[in-house]
């Protein structure tokens, strides 16, 4: 019977969290995730059943803070513009903090993005996007359509593309980002 160690769930995530943030998905294996917590690798494998198991864990976890963060911006009593330009913030900061993470949503591993748990992220996040876009794209006016999720994944793409390919300029790719929605929404 493998020993108990307390409270090694939670290490294992913050473990697994720390390292998925800062290097791409297949930088890290079992192993590595061991030596850092300081355990066997057998005794890892008592815990969790497989790498992409950790991974879907820590990046539904991490996903959840992101969500937990929109939902605070959405108590927030200002205008859905604002809204959405908070948003854009908030998924621009968890996104670049990222890099592994990140990087995985960017090549989209093909093992991972046919993961239900996976595409359930991916869905839920482009659904709270599409939410004020259509409000803001409405503004009123009934004859106009929102059926499709382009804006919200091209929003989303855009913020994936300007972090990685514009590191260190945070507030000018978020200006960038706002004014391109912006343009959209004219």
């Amino acid at each position: 019977m493998p020993k108990i160690i307390k409270g090694i769930n939670e290490n294992i995530i913050a473990c697994a969290m720390k390292l998925f943030e800062h290097h791409d998905y297949e930088e890290i294996d079992m192993k590595m995730i061991a030596d850092e917590l300081g355990i066997a690798v057998g005794t890892l494998y008592n815990y969790v059943p497989n790498k992409k198991t950790l991974y879907l864990n820590v990046h539904k976890m991490s996903w959840q803070k992101t969500f937990d963060r929109m939902d605070q911006k959405d108590k927030l009593p200002i205008s859905d513009r604002e809204k959405i330009e908070e948003y854009i913030v908030v998924l621009y900061e968890d996104i670049e903090k990222r890099k592994g993470i990140r990087r995985a949503l960017i090549k989209n591993i093909t093992s991972l993005s046919e993961d239900i748990e996976a595409n359930g992220i991916k869905e839920r996040l482009i659904s709270k996007m599409n939410k004020l876009l259509f409000l803001l794209m409405k503004d009123g006016d009934d004859s106009k359509e929102h059926n499709d999720n382009r804006l919200a994944e091209t929003l989303i793409t855009t913020i994936l593309v300007m972090v990685e390919l514009h590191p260190g300029e945070k507030e000018k790719n978020i200006t960038f980002i706002v004014k391109m929605l912006n343009s959209f929404l004219r």
